[in-house]
């Protein structure tokens, strides 16, 4: 994929910001100790680490938060494409948010993602444990189209296709495979992308210390002017507050 700029100076490429680098040797930090763990001592490190269903005998609580962290022991290209996928995407969806938010959007799809798979875990076809960060990856894709609309990336370095349609694109490709049932993680990729959603469709000014301040005020200011009584001061008199 190649991005070529139109009304913004983004570009994407194997650009990484201290926070990325941070997470991709931290990635493939655990995956490194999971193979040697999982193929080499018989440690099932994955069934302990992976996510469950909530009534599975496998579940245990700590798997809400290290199944985002750990990837499949026996498809040594799945985490390869993920992290593909987080190199491409981060740094921009980082720019825009700033470093301290795009910690909260990023783990937030996972716990959402988590969240989303849980619940309809007792679904036949979504009854699977789960890890990766899949969701994260979905949902820094569907950002960046809504975010960076107007950018073209070059599919394959040949097609131009505009940022947005490869948001769309992505959330159809989601949703019609949940609604068939055709992915087992479905119900979890389809929280990240909704997270996404939440987020660059305004969700995130609910998580504003500015916009919690404002509301404050305002409700200070109505509680107050409930304790004056406007009394019309006739026709030659302006009104008065008592």
């Amino acid at each position: 994929m190649a991005l070529t700029r139109m009304r913004d100076s983004i570009r994407l490429s194997f650009r990484l910001t201290r926070l990325g680098k941070r997470l991709i040797y931290l990635y493939a930090g655990i995956y490194l100790v999971e193979l040697v763990c999982q193929h080499w001592l018989s440690l099932p490190v994955a069934e302990w680490l992976s996510l469950y269903p909530p009534l599975s005998p496998g579940f245990h609580v700590w798997q809400a938060a290290t199944h985002a962290f750990i990837f499949d022991p026996y498809s040594p290209l799945s985490p390869v494409f993920s992290l593909i996928g987080f190199v491409f995407f981060a740094e921009p969806i980082e720019r825009f948010f700033g470093t301290r938010r795009f910690l909260i959007f990023y783990f937030s799809a996972a716990a959402a993602a988590a969240a989303f798979g849980m619940l309809l875990s007792g679904v036949e076809a979504f009854s699977v444990p789960f890890c990766g960060i899949g969701p994260e990856v979905l949902a820094l894709i569907t950002a960046f189209g809504f975010l960076y609309p107007d950018l073209v990336i070059y599919l394959f370095f040949i097609i131009p296709v505009r940022a947005i349609w490869i948001s769309y694109i992505t959330i159809g490709a989601a949703v019609l495979l949940f609604l068939g049932k055709a992915d087992p993680w479905g119900a979890y990729h389809l929280g990240g992308i909704l997270t996404a959603l939440f987020w660059v469709k305004g969700g995130r000014r609910l998580l504003s210390r500015d916009t919690w301040t404002l509301w404050w005020l305002r409700l200070r200011y109505r509680v107050r002017r409930r304790r004056f009584t406007v009394i019309n001061g006739g026709k030659d008199k302006p009104p008065t507050l008592h």
